[in-house]
């Protein structure tokens, strides 16, 4: 079984942790008992909609819906895809976040997320899923099902029901923090086989506990919480993120921020924190408090984390996952009156004065199409070759088209770096022969690499 490997960035009111102990067996076997749609307050099915373009950038898809079994927020499966050069070679991953569908529509695609490698002769296993609870205590279970899979089940705390699939095949469940026991996930194949997967439904990996730390507000805000994780796919491969979330009542998730600790011992930012006139994806809303949060994250090196400031000095608490680490000052407090200590294995001790996103790693900016078009015309010279036309706001490391299932390199022909443009020949003599007509559109996707971070693009392009 194939779990994806889910970031510690949240969509929503905190971290999703991953579990690994689910258990699949393979039978041969009829159906259980006859499903139906879910009417349990126990458990929410997700429900696939019209997609629509979503992400930031628009490269993702909003596919699938489900109300949060407590507040009743739509939560929604966000899509999305890019390419990757590794070892030389192109892997295409696939993602699918979960979220309330108000963040999930600004989500920053091009930063990975709970990504799985593409295969080339499709998923090793059925059914690929992650799950974990967030900070209210939802079990959020979702994933992909595979080609082979004819429909999906599941058998546990508020009934029977049947499983959509979404136009990607994803799925999506959330258990309430009052479900208990196991869920039974059951994928029926075309060959008339079925798979088993058992899970335990219980708020037992929520940021509270092993995964976070957390900090005190003195002003009756409750916790503050922040966790961190090391990204092993996408564009940030190696490097560990983290994200903090503000107190109750507003359960915010901030933007994340990442570091190489690999290289470094510490990243880490002292930031005000308050409401934001205009709401993003990862802005305070209007009722959210005014604080300074001193957050971050350190290497495996570190043996301990002190911060001077307002109040005196004391030791901060660091998450067994990631490393994580979060202090909370009134709004009045001025990032220069921050010292971090840092003292490493081997007794050496390193200070951050004002630490203002020290040692946080930016991704480089990625080209894009422009106008999201690629020109598709007959050559004059040579009937039999499609020649393809695009032009970028920035040159690119690596351009490759995929047209008719066949991949074509894209080659700088000239422009200014802001606006370079690109050319390729589509031979239809090679290969299996495919047919093309004036004044159709052909769908394409084009990967677009920036270094070695590249997004996939998907284009729809007219003959002329």
């Amino acid at each position: 079984m194939r779990l994806t490997t889910s970031r510690a960035i949240a969509l929503g009111a905190g971290a999703m942790l991953l579990a690994t102990a689910a258990i699949a067996v393979a039978v041969t076997g009829g159906d259980p008992k006859q499903p139906t749609r879910s009417s349990s307050p126990l458990v929410s099915i997700g429900q696939p909609i019209s997609p629509y373009r979503a992400g930031n950038p628009a490269e993702g898809w909003i596919e699938m819906r489900a109300p949060h079994p407590t507040s009743g927020e739509p939560y929604a499966v966000l899509y999305h895809e890019f390419s990757k050069r590794r070892r030389g070679r192109s892997q295409r991953h696939t993602c699918a976040e979960v979220g309330p569908e108000r963040r999930a529509r600004a989500y920053p695609v091009r930063d990975g997320g709970s990504c799985v490698v593409r295969e080339a002769g499709g998923p090793a296993s059925p059914l690929g899923f992650s799950w974990g609870s967030s900070d209210g205590g939802v079990v959020q279970v979702h994933g992909q099902a595979s080609p082979e899979v004819r429909r999906v089940v599941v058998n546990g705390p508020g009934g029977t029901y049947e499983v959509p699939l979404s136009r990607h095949r994803a799925f999506l469940l959330l258990y309430s923090s009052k479900a208990r026991g196991t869920a039974t996930l059951a994928a029926h194949l075309r060959d008339g086989s079925t798979r088993f997967w058992q899970i335990r439904v219980a708020p037992e990996f929520s940021m509270a506990g092993r995964g976070s730390a957390t900090a005190h507000d003195s002003g009756g805000r409750g916790d503050w919480s922040v966790s961190a994780n090391l990204r092993r796919t996408g564009p940030r491969e190696g490097q560990t993120c983290a994200q903090f979330n503000a107190g109750r009542p507003t359960l915010e998730a901030a933007a994340p921020m990442c570091g190489n600790l690999a290289k470094d011992a510490i990243f880490a930012d002292a930031t005000h924190y308050g409401p934001r006139p205009a709401r993003g994806a990862f802005s305070p809303g209007p009722r959210s408090p005014k604080r300074l949060i001193v957050w971050g994250a350190v290497a495996p090196s570190v043996r301990a984390v002190r911060i001077a400031g307002p109040g005196g000095t004391r030791s901060l608490e660091l998450s067994e996952v990631g490393r994580a680490f979060i202090a909370v000052y009134p709004a009045s407090v001025k990032p220069a009156a921050i010292t971090l200590a840092v003292t490493l294995g081997d007794g050496t001790v390193q200070r951050h004065r004002a630490p203002r996103r020290l040692n946080a790693v930016t991704l480089a900016a990625q080209p894009e199409l422009e106008d999201r078009r690629i020109g598709l015309r007959t050559s004059r010279s040579d009937p039999s070759k499609i020649v393809l036309m695009a032009t970028l706001d920035r040159p690119a490391s690596r351009f490759e088209v995929t047209l008719q299932g066949r991949e074509v390199r894209m080659r700088r022909t000239g422009g200014p770096d802001d606006r370079p443009r690109y050319t390729g020949i589509y031979d239809r003599d090679r290969g299996v022969r495919r047919s093309f007509e004036t004044g159709k559109v052909y769908g394409s996707s084009a990967v677009l690499c920036g270094g070695d971070a590249c997004v996939l693009t998907r284009v729809r392009s007219r003959l002329r």
